[in-house]
């Protein structure tokens, strides 16, 4: 009888970014402070009642860990401390995980791929006397991926909120920043922008030279639609990420978040890889995700439900950036000519009979590809183009609604705890195979979670579950999906 054995191979290293000399600017400090980019191996901390934890979604502006170690002495020559008197808030972590499964070739075979690259937020020291009257110490370092750079940094035009710069004219972040100088950019110029000319700069600065870590965050830029109307963004306040996202059309259409790749990490900002029922993409333009398989064997715990809650039959998206400087408001009332693309109420999984009438509003904050300008005062013949330009594109965007939403009835969001996966990441698909049955997710977050001595394990955040469309489509006898469910699992 052959035993399956899983070795986790999780490593974290820790870099110092804050070289501190000083207590005050003038106190100097012990000589057992560490200089920047000197390196602490915290793997061989990890231990009894030790834990990791990381989290990343596409959903959220950055990602998270949370390391606790037995609370053992960093040995310098004849010097001991506690790692709780070394590591500072914005000192640099990587985080390197692969669970090692039988015959796995991930990447290096000498190190595992890479998982998380952040900063330390916080460090804490916890003492307390066991049950057994042993003293118990405890240290947790948690922190952020890089996307904790794009909310620290707020754009706001106090005067001297920098230091000898005052913002009075209405290009404000063009003479901070040198970005938007044009009146009009594409969408995917204006990511660009703006994180080579302000997150960058900044993320340069912090890491100290020589540093073998990222000093730049690449950019996958892949929304080849949209135009931003940069006058607006010129007085737009906020964290970075909210200006990105807010002009970026993200959320209901786009995508933006940062993923660790082995070259770097890379700024994704690409259209939402969303399915149809039929497995077809939505947007032309976005990725078509093969997704990755996940035997039952690895499956651990899978959670997945229905519900009517997001079902909506009436669609309507407004672009408010327009509504002042022409008529598009009249002409999106004028919809006697195509109702159907507004009222599905009678498209048979959001029929009005069954589940009332139901508004989705949504709105965009960009223009077609052919707009120059969003100001008003135009010559009429260039008026009269853009406005037929924007009513173009505001009925393509509430297409991408409709086609993103009208069958939301018959598909599946929930949870599954798997065996973790070193090719797991937020924003990819998953395809869970149960004997001669599968069914596709699109994995939004990953919970990760290392115990040692007791496993590696990942919690998958799911949505557009295809496995109530594969049941409901089955065949009978040994095709019908219980039976299929049971095939083979005996030998799993």
């Amino acid at each position: 009888m052959n035993v399956q054995l899983y070795t986790p191979d999780v490593r974290v290293v820790l870099y110092k970014t804050i070289g501190r000399q000083t207590i005050d600017g003038q106190t100097p400090v012990s000589q057992r402070v560490l200089d920047t980019n000197k390196t602490i191996d915290l793997t061989p901390f990890m231990g009894d009642g030790g834990r990791l934890c990381v989290s990343k979604s596409v959903r959220e502006p950055a990602g998270g860990f949370s390391l606790t170690v037995p609370d053992q002495p960093y040995v310098q020559g004849n010097s001991f401390e506690s790692l709780y008197g070394l590591i500072e808030p914005m000192d640099f972590v990587e985080i390197r995980m692969r669970h090692n499964l039988p015959g796995a070739s991930t990447g290096n075979p000498t190190k595992p791929p890479i998982l998380m690259r952040g900063f330390v937020s916080g460090i804490s020291r916890n003492e307390s006397m066991g049950n057994d009257g042993k003293p118990m110490r405890t240290v947790t370092i948690s922190g952020q991926d890089m996307g904790k750079l794009w909310q620290i940094m707020q754009i706001k035009y106090y005067p001297g909120y920098v230091v000898g710069e005052n913002y009075l004219s209405s290009f404000k972040l063009y003479e901070r920043f040198g970005v938007g100088f044009v009146t009009g950019m594409t969408a995917g110029a204006f990511v660009q922008e703006v994180v080579n000319s302000l997150l960058n700069p900044f993320l340069n600065s912090l890491m100290p030279q020589n540093s073998p870590n990222p000093t730049a965050i690449k950019l996958d830029v892949s929304v080849a639609n949209g135009v931003v109307d940069v006058g607006g963004a010129q007085n737009q306040q906020g964290t970075i990420h909210g200006l990105l996202s807010y002009f970026g059309d993200v959320g209901i259409f786009n995508e933006l978040f940062l993923e660790d790749r082995e070259e770097g990490v890379y700024c994704v900002y690409r259209p939402n890889p969303f399915k149809d029922i039929n497995g077809n993409v939505i947007q032309p333009d976005a990725p078509n995700l093969t997704p990755i398989d996940i035997d039952a064997k690895d499956v651990i715990a899978l959670n997945v439900s229905r519900s009517d809650e997001n079902t909506s039959n009436y669609y309507w998206t407004r672009a408010p950036r327009f509504e002042l400087v022409d008529d598009i408001f009249s002409r999106q009332f004028a919809v006697g000519a195509d109702p159907a693309s507004v009222d599905l109420g009678q498209y048979a999984n959001s029929a009005e009979q069954f589940y009332g009438v139901r508004v989705l509003e949504t709105e965009t904050q960009q223009g077609g590809n052919d707009v120059t300008t969003m100001s008003s005062g135009q010559p009429a013949a260039q008026q009269t183009n853009r406005g037929a330009s924007m009513m173009n594109w505001v009925n393509n965007r509430r297409a991408i609604v409709v086609a993103s939403n009208k069958d939301n009835v018959l598909l599946e969001r929930g949870a599954a705890r798997i065996r973790a996966s070193e090719t797991v990441k937020p924003g990819s698909y998953v395809r869970i195979v149960r004997g001669s049955f599968s069914s596709t997710f699109y994995v939004v977050g990953v919970d990760l979670d290392y115990i040692p001595y007791q496993g590696l394990f990942q919690t998958l955040k799911l949505e557009r579950g295809t496995g109530f469309v594969k049941r409901v489509t089955a065949g009978a006898g040994v095709q019908s999906p219980y039976n299929a469910e049971q095939t083979g699992l005996a030998n799993g």
